[in-house]
């Protein structure tokens, strides 16, 4: 997409402002899309630009276009995706560390009887988390009984026909 020039905008805007003229007829006298027109419409006043010499403006120098050593794309050099992979590269993996220990975690700092308690307790808790409904079983549950009234009614119709069919043999012979 092209960045329109100010002095299109501001000319737009100023017949915005008119009010005499349509969208299309905007458009067609400054030399821009009717979207355009209408996304200043929208806007009200012309887009924020950033400040010569801030260095948004400026690109980054380019080089010539050749073939990249490091990743063989043909890009202008140097070469962004290099720069950026060496930069990744260079910056130490980020580690989260675990929020919640393990029951074997709280099992080796566990002595004598508390140990055995643990031991004891973990196949009931682990029985009883599984059995636990989970929030999407609840919600399917409803969706499920459907399937299956839909299939027993299936499985009827079937019956009903291979009965029609059979009392209609003995009805011809």
């Amino acid at each position: 997409m092209a960045v329109i020039p100010i002095e299109k905008e501001r000319r737009a805007l100023r017949l915005l402002a008119g009010g005499r003229h349509t969208e299309r007829q905007i458009a067609a006298t400054v030399g821009i899309s009717r979207g355009s027109v209408a996304m200043l419409k929208k806007l009200g006043h012309e887009r924020p630009r950033p400040a010569k010499g801030s260095g948004m403006l400026e690109a980054r120098p380019k080089g010539p276009v050749e073939r990249c050593p490091g990743c063989r794309r043909l890009i202008e050099m140097p070469c962004l995706a290099c720069e950026a992979e060496a930069y990744r590269s260079a910056r130490p993996a980020r580690r989260f560390p675990s929020t919640s220990a393990s029951a074997d975690d709280l099992g080796s700092k566990l002595e004598g009887d508390e140990r055995g308690r643990l031991e004891s307790l973990r196949p009931g808790k682990i029985a009883e988390e599984e059995s636990r409904p989970t929030p999407n079983d609840e919600r399917l549950a409803p969706i499920e009984e459907r399937r299956l009234d839909l299939e027993e009614l299936r499985r009827q119709r079937k019956e009903e026909l291979r009965h029609e069919r059979v009392r209609a043999m003995f009805e011809v012979g």
